[in-house]
């Protein structure tokens, strides 16, 4: 688990209240994995997050660019580059969707229940462009309405779990972060005024 999965993760343990399982490998998958299930039982919701926040120069990419990773995740196509010898998935026609399905319902998931997220640092793309854009992909991909969304990471994900975050001593390593972080925030304010 990267950084960035690990801020998402926290962020659905301690901003959404859910239970959280990362780094899932997908049954018959070959070295596939999903980032992480989250499991909201208040709600009886499921979530499968991929994140996708990068460190290239095109922090924010557009939609056209996202599509091919929603495929290779939630799909299991293979990736587009994909493409070079006889032995790669995509020359051999190969699709991982049903074993994506399978690993759902090792977990007690209903697979057309889940809902699947997307983070990324940000979007190009206003917010009815996206709407548009995710009500016409869960049509394409025989999805339910309204269980393929975006999570913004610098708009909702790193806000959020700040607010969350208190200021008292964490375990875990980034979480322990955002704690010094706040503090530092409260102690500098008030040494300004």
């Amino acid at each position: 688990m990267n950084t960035s999965e690990h801020i998402v993760e926290s962020y659905f343990r301690l901003v959404r209240r859910c239970f959280t399982i990362t780094d899932i490998k997908i049954i018959d998958g070959i070295n596939r994995q999903f980032d992480l299930l989250a499991l909201d039982s208040i709600h009886d919701q499921a979530f499968h997050v991929e994140t996708s926040v990068t460190h290239q120069k095109a922090w924010i990419p557009s939609l056209s660019k996202i599509t091919p990773v929603i495929e290779h995740k939630f799909l299991g196509y293979p990736r587009p580059h994909e493409n070079g010898g006889r032995k790669t998935d995509a020359a051999r026609g190969i699709n991982y969707f049903e074993n994506i399905r399978r690993t759902y319902q090792s977990y007690g998931l209903n697979p057309s229940r889940v809902k699947r997220v997307i983070c990324v640092w940000d979007l190009k793309a206003t917010p009815e462009e996206r709407t548009q854009y995710l009500r016409e992909r869960e049509k394409r991909y025989h999805f339910r309405a309204n269980t393929l969304s975006f999570l913004l990471f610098r708009d909702e994900v790193l806000p959020q779990l700040l607010d969350t975050v208190g200021t008292s001593h964490y375990d875990d390593e980034i979480l322990r972060s955002f704690s010094l972080l706040k503090q530092h925030a409260r102690q500098t304010q008030n040494a300004r005024t």
